[in-house]
């Protein structure tokens, strides 16, 4: 909190019980910030957080000074860590920091969670519970290379999916969600495909050119930039994202980070 007060930042916590019932949760675990009683639960709907089960789903809102979204973490649980049952840890809160600030990504540095609709409009986010790792890979549907490689990029997904990692594509998204010239090129992909309104993300990646994949550890750490290389399913150094999740997840350095890229300029 003290970091967040640095920041300028007001934190507001909001759920669908009672003034009652958030006094006393609010004394039981000291907290230092307000919670908001939506008991009509008009404002957990128009946020898209109702669940099925009439309470409010746990997502994170950052909202700038103009009063427009600037990111959302749906996946606040993502690195629960747990002891005998007990509650050691979450990096929540860091994440959190992290995106307040205008952050970018570097090797070895951590990256924060966030979600984003995908081209068919589900929000889906980069880091899941309970997955050891997440692939992005930046695409275009106007490159002709991007095309062609659709092959390779199955490949990659599968290996992704074998080896318990998430697997997400990012484009940037022009108004028209599912891009132009080629909309058809991210149904014909095994993995959904981040829509990045305004090169958002894609700026705090650094990415320049299609076909660029990151490989972001579980806790958010950046392992890897680089290419997809040329074969995904092979074992050599040579064949980038494919070799650095296998020796990320076989605990050995991740070889060959920020190697060529192939696509063309975003």
């Amino acid at each position: 909190m003290s970091q967040f007060i640095k920041k300028h930042v007001i934190v507001f916590g909001i759920s669908v019980q009672d003034i009652a019932s958030h006094r006393a949760f609010a004394a039981k675990e000291h907290l230092n910030f307000p919670i908001l009683a939506d008991s009509q639960k008009k404002v957990t709907a128009a946020y898209g957080v109702l669940g099925a089960n009439g309470l409010a789903d746990r997502v994170t809102f950052i909202i700038g000074p103009n009063g427009r979204i600037r990111q959302i973490d749906r996946e606040v649980n993502a690195e629960f860590q747990f002891s005998n049952h007990q509650l050691v840890s979450s990096r929540h809160g860091k994440d959190l920091v992290l995106a307040l600030s205008n952050w970018k990504a570097q090797i070895g540095r951590p990256v924060p969670n966030f979600s984003l609709p995908d081209t068919q409009g589900q929000m889906v986010s980069l880091l899941q519970p309970g997955h050891k790792a997440s692939v992005l890979i930046t695409l275009s549907s106007r490159c002709p290379k991007d095309r062609l490689d659709t092959g390779r990029l199955k490949q990659l997904a599968d290996l992704c999916q074998k080896s318990g990692v998430t697997i997400r594509g990012i484009t940037i998204a022009s108004s028209s969600i599912n891009g132009r010239n080629d909309p058809s090129f991210f149904q014909r992909l095994t993995f959904p495909v981040m829509a990045d309104k305004g090169g958002v993300y894609a700026h705090h990646f650094g990415a320049r050119r299609s076909l660029t994949a990151y490989l972001v550890a579980s806790n958010g750490r950046l392992l890897y930039i680089g290419g997809i290389g040329g074969d995904t399913a092979a074992d050599s150094p040579h064949s980038s994202i494919a070799a650095a999740i296998k020796a990320y997840l076989a605990g050995k350095p991740v070889p060959k980070s920020n190697t060529h890229t192939s696509g063309c300029p975003i």
